[in-house]
């Protein structure tokens, strides 16, 4: 563009002032873009990506390169050189008009240039009327034409052709004749001319047409609640222009969304609507089918919340851990609730994905956008860019494609550098991380890692106020306080309330679950208890074989059926879809019924099997090892059948470590001690081995500092944070530690390097704090 050329503007000008004309018709194309709809010449086509200065990318006419997409899939591309003012003419000091011509004709012999299709040309603002005209005319004969010898019949008779006319066609021959060094021939000047344009905006003048259309046009682009903005949203894509022509950029909606996000609410693509609706439907849905209240009563975790959204600020990946029952996934949908008043975000639970890629689970909910890319970017331009997920660990093999091909674009675009992933995981360790997740999330801001603990004083004292029933367990005994002040076993010691009996004092979760499944699930009258006992372990054995996943109601024996609607009253099972499928409410409803459907079977390490080994349900038989302990009946044969059978050493390990994290553990150590102690402490050595490998998490803190960790890979990252692991439990490690050191002096010296790695986790967490071990 020739600067000298340009005139003052009107300081009358209300909006834009200050902008140059190239600025103008840039932001002319910009608003096209954003606002998802056609420009000038380009006929039925939608813009979809506005570039400047394009020279180094190969582009002869770099001011302005705009792509765009028709309805049936094909593309199109416009090549534009803006001039504030232009002369139509083959004058050798007319370097404008020559140069548009000149860099018209290269992009037409461009090898990728489609005929019939691209176009190129000029964009100016002062031009003579009558040749500007004339030179439209010309080109569209060219277009009308189907060849060069029906087009030049318009210039052979007499009437259809004026002396302007020819004089122009004469001009662009004469200037293409000197550019090429030969003489075109029809059919090169008539394919010349059908791909040229000329276009007039006039932006600078007082009282010009085109900005109050682009306002009126921006105005339909943004969101109800921005009504009236639309200039201040025009002068904002003027100076997105002023700044990004010199730098080459390029625009596509996504990046353009993201450079004006903030500041402005839009209404969303109306090509993806439909898409935002069901997205938001489902990030409002699935987190509301979340229960969090205990009786009736909402606890605020005000502490907690903070903690968490500090730590989703300061990272980009989050992952949420605690014991089972504390409350993870209340801590996940309350974060999703907050953001989603802002806007739509994308939540994920594994019980819902499908399919074995982000296409197909996107094509099995209805989405019609099935590029994770596109998808995100819209969802971060128009709410909050938090991918959520519930259960993360939970996410079967066959299904894990449909996050890493999520997080592949968020890793890896520039659009979409402002997304975070949050997650909730019931494994103490980091094992998606570790095996299957992209290394990359470790070298962005590191790791964050929130623990959920039970209520702390404040919450159990807000939960007591308001349920007083429950106060004595609140602030009984440390053993009584470990189960009364996780969320969830809270809730079911809540539901006891309603008989109006005092609730006598869970020692241990094993004694909860036997409470509930004396009650039928929670408080059945006698003649249904037997009824409803049954129906769950009917439940449970069709459940564990659709883990984490809704199942049939078909596949439920009559009698099931008729409890089924009590256990919905309930909240042990929720309706996934009407007559047709249903799920365990909460894992853990699932893993004490599961626990006796195992007690049910007269060889349930047989069932184990036949289910075929899944990990999580190592829990299950670390609370049926808790039982059966507490009886000394058949622990030890137990164990025995399961070192004599075939399954994998993961359910050994389980059935060993349960009792030292039995409350009544204590009570029953000779048995522990005559059983591992045999056979010159053969199996006392697996379970220091395993209880240091098994009860260990990752040392957060190293997870967490990118800073300290900066150099190092994932592989480095996480051998440091194993290295220097924390106690998982530490009411449990302490047990554990305190049974080991009474044991001390009769232990033999040879057990001394399985001890010390042990007591090196509780140094890690509580070296230079003061406590009895």
């Amino acid at each position: 563009m020739n600067d000298s050329l340009e005139k003052p503007q009107s300081t009358e000008l209300t909006a834009g002032s200050g902008f140059t004309f190239e600025d103008r018709i840039a932001g002319v194309y910009l608003a096209s873009l954003l606002a998802e709809a056609g420009a000038p010449s380009l006929d039925a086509y939608v813009v979809a990506r506005v570039s400047f200065q394009q020279s180094s990318f190969g582009h002869p006419l770099d001011d302005l390169i705009v792509d765009a997409n028709a309805n049936d899939g094909s593309d199109a591309q416009l090549s534009l050189q803006i001039k504030r003012s232009l002369r139509i003419g083959a004058g050798s000091s007319n370097t404008d008009f020559r140069g548009v011509v000149i860099a018209s004709w290269d992009t037409l012999t461009k090898p990728d240039f489609r005929d019939g299709i691209d176009r190129y040309g000029c964009v100016v603002d002062t031009i003579s009327a009558d040749r500007l005209r004339a030179l439209r005319t010309v080109c569209d004969w060219a277009r009308a034409s189907a060849d060069a010898a029906h087009f030049a019949k318009r210039f052979a008779t007499v009437g259809s052709a004026s002396a302007t006319h020819r004089q122009i066609i004469n001009a662009i021959e004469s200037i293409l004749v000197e550019h090429t060094g030969t003489k075109l021939d029809s059919a090169q000047l008539h394919q010349f001319l059908r791909h040229f344009v000329a276009i007039q905006l006039e932006a600078l003048h007082e009282g010009e047409a085109t900005s109050p259309l682009v306002v009126q046009q921006l105005q339909g682009a943004l969101d109800d609640s921005e009504s009236g903005r639309g200039h201040d949203l025009w002068d904002a894509l003027l100076r997105l222009a002023s700044e990004n022509r010199g730098r080459a950029a390029s625009f596509e909606r996504h990046n353009l969304l993201l450079a004006l996000k903030g500041r402005f609410r839009f209404r969303g693509s109306s090509v993806l609507r439909n898409d935002i609706e069901l997205v938001n439907t489902i990030a409002m849905d699935w987190p509301q089918a979340i229960e969090d209240r205990i009786g009736g009563v909402a606890v605020p975790r005000p502490k907690l919340r903070e903690t968490l959204n500090e730590a989703a600020k300061s990272h980009r990946f989050v992952q949420v851990h605690g014991l089972p029952g504390t409350g993870k996934t209340a801590a996940l949908k309350h974060l999703a609730l907050d953001y989603l008043t802002v806007g739509p975000l994308l939540f994920l639970t594994p019980d819902r994905l499908a399919g074995n890629s982000w296409q197909a689970f996107a094509q099995s909910i209805g989405l019609s956008c099935h590029d994770p890319e596109t998808l995100l970017a819209e969802i971060g331009a128009l709410g909050t860019p938090y991918l959520f997920i519930d259960g993360i660990d939970r996410i079967e093999a066959a299904q894990r494609n449909i996050v890493t091909d999520l997080l592949q674009p968020i890793l890896h675009s520039e659009a979409l550098s402002d997304w975070r992933v949050v997650v909730t995981a019931r494994d103490i360790g980091i094992e998606p991380l570790r095996n299957w997740l992209p290394a990359e999330l470790f070298a962005m801001q590191g790791i964050g890692m929130v623990e959920v603990r039970p209520f702390d004083e404040d919450e159990a004292t807000a939960l007591a106020d308001n349920l007083p029933g429950l106060r004595p367990l609140l602030f009984s005994t440390p053993q009584v306080r470990q189960i009364a002040r996780r969320p969830f076993f809270a809730s079911v010691l809540a539901r006891e309330l309603t008989s109006g009996d005092a609730i006598s004092a869970p020692r241990s979760e094993v004694d909860l679950i036997q409470r509930w499944w004396r009650g039928g699930g929670y408080d059945a009258h006698s003649s249904e208890t037997l009824q409803r006992q049954r129906a769950i372990i009917d439940l449970a054995r069709t459940a564990c074989r659709q883990l984490g996943r809704p199942f049939a109601l078909s596949r439920l024996t009559d009698a099931t059926i008729d409890t089924l609607q009590a256990l919905i009253a309930d909240g042990i099972i929720e309706e996934v879809e009407e007559g047709h499928s249903a799920k365990f409410s909460h894992d853990i409803f699932f893993e004490w019924s599961f626990l006796h459907s195992l007690k049910d079977e007269e060889d349930w390490i047989h069932a184990i099997r036949e289910v075929g080994e899944p990990p999580v349900l190592g829990r299950v038989v670390e609370l049926l090892s808790q039982l059966e302990f507490a009886k000394e009946e058949n622990w030890q044969s137990h164990l025995t059948r399961i070192e004599a059978s075939s399954l994998r050493s993961q359910w050994m390990r389980a059935w060993l470590l349960g009792p030292l994290s039995a409350a009544d553990f204590d009570d029953h150590a000779m048995l522990f001690d005559r059983v591992v102690d045999a056979d010159n402490y053969r199996l006392l050595e697996k379970v220091l081995v395993w209880f240091q490998a098994e009860r260990t998490r990752p040392n957060d803190y190293i997870l967490s500092h990118n800073e300290a960790t900066k150099d190092f890979d994932r592989s480095e990252i996480i051998r440091y944070a194993d290295a220097l692991g924390w106690p998982s439990d530490f009411t449990m490690w302490q047990q554990m530690l305190g049974w080991l050191f009474a044991r001390l002096d009769a232990l033999p010296k040879t057990l001394v390097p399985q001890i010390l790695p042990v007591f090196e986790v509780w140094q890690n967490a509580l070296r230079g704090i003061p406590n009895g071990i």
